[in-house]
């Protein structure tokens, strides 16, 4: 069992990480427990802001929306969330600027 080997996870971080092993998928979290823990299995994991990059990317969000919900994420959703504040700084910054 995952929650043996690392009981920091809780059982929802357990079933992620089970499946994204077991698909051999990549695993979208921002819990540093089940970050390292998934670089340590050699799973492919990414978090909030690497989807909001992708979708700059991708042109299926426009910078100005992109700027307006990564702050609504960061202070109103889940102020906890523990993102880079240099990081978010960083995109504002660039996503201004296009």
């Amino acid at each position: 069992m995952i929650n043996l080997e690392k009981n920091q996870l809780s059982d929802t971080d357990c079933s992620a990480f089970y499946l994204a092993k077991k698909l051999r998928g990549t695993l979208l979290t921002s819990d540093l427990n089940l970050r390292n823990f998934s670089k340590e299995k050699e799973i492919e994991v990414h978090g909030h802001l690497w989807v909001f990059d992708l979708m700059i990317k991708e042109q299926t969000i426009t910078n100005t929306r992109a700027i307006e919900k990564l702050k609504e994420l960061t202070q109103e959703i889940n102020p906890k969330l523990g993102l880079p504040k240099h990081e978010c700084d960083k995109r504002y910054k660039s996503w201004s600027n296009l």
